[in-house]
């Protein structure tokens, strides 16, 4: 969980500064209410999706994620190799 939380809050800034870079290429015209919107939806559902993944890291593992990773691991490689 620690690690996770950790990795969330290192990720905020670098996340903002990208942000800010693309903001370069958009003309004052380009703010209408469609980007605003978008703006503030995608703020909510992330917060609300990191307070969502650090809630159910606190109470399980990754356990699941790990043989999923696996799992698709092995068929990537056995498409790759077999024809």
């Amino acid at each position: 969980y620690s690690a996770a939380r950790i990795s969330f809050f290192m990720s905020m800034p670098i996340i903002f500064g990208a942000g800010l870079m693309e903001m370069r290429k958009f003309s004052i015209a380009s703010f209408d209410s469609s980007f605003i919107t978008a703006f503030v939806s995608s703020f909510i559902f992330g917060i609300l999706s990191i307070k969502f993944l650090l809630s159910y890291l606190k109470k399980h593992n990754l356990t699941p994620f790990v043989v999923y990773r696996i799992i698709l691991g092995f068929v990537v490689i056995a498409k790759y190799f077999i024809p």
